[in-house]
């Protein structure tokens, strides 16, 4: 039978590259992974509940990108998918073009 994870309402803000979440257990460290599509990866291991990047990192974001939060030396861990959205308003309206034949 699955445990419920400790990790929950996990939280991203890409305008400054962190990743946050709660948890119902105190640990004393946790490892967090960014993995692109192509499978480049950044780890970083911290103390609290608060991953940073550094902003300048290269990531195709708008492929989308995976995270990992893990408790290290124990089984717990909470993957997630972030897939960006556009921005309201951001699509092109009332697009049109026409092809020559010369």
């Amino acid at each position: 039978e699955a445990q419920e994870s400790p990790i929950t309402n996990v939280k991203t803000n890409w305008r400054k590259m962190e990743l946050s979440w709660d948890s119902s257990k105190n640990f004393s460290k946790y490892k967090c992974t960014i993995i692109d599509r192509d499978m480049e990866s950044i780890e970083k291991e911290v103390n609290s509940p608060l991953c940073r990047f550094p902003v300048e990192l290269y990531m195709p974001l708008h492929k989308g990108v995976f995270f990992s939060i893990e408790v290290p030396n124990t089984n717990i861990s909470k993957t997630c998918t972030f897939i960006p959205g556009g921005v309201n308003g951001s699509a092109i309206e009332n697009f049109s073009c026409v092809i020559y034949n010369v």
